[in-house]
């Protein structure tokens, strides 16, 4: 699981984070991708069915509430619009 979890922080979510930064990302896409992320996490496969032990709200949390640090989309890709906005607007 570990290798997957370095999978995630590094490849997965810089393809996210690329595109949070561009464009509001819909909440339907965040869902899925979120989804994807969560299953390969704990399962190897991203469009596996399998239920998942533990909610992908808990998993983006720091570690020291109990969380394996991986980047919540929706919250980033809404503070990068927000930091381009700022940056049109100065």
């Amino acid at each position: 699981m570990a290798g997957r979890l370095v999978i995630i922080k590094s490849i997965a979510t810089s393809m996210c984070v690329y595109y949070a930064r561009i464009c509001i990302l819909p909440a339907k896409l965040i869902s899925m991708i979120n989804s994807a992320l969560n299953h390969f996490l704990w399962h190897g496969n991203p469009f596996s069915k399998k239920m998942i032990p533990i909610a992908f709200s808990k998993i983006c949390c720091p570690q020291e509430k109990g969380g394996l640090v991986i980047i919540n989309i929706k919250n980033w890709n809404f503070s990068m619009l927000s930091a381009r906005i700022d940056k049109l607007l100065r």
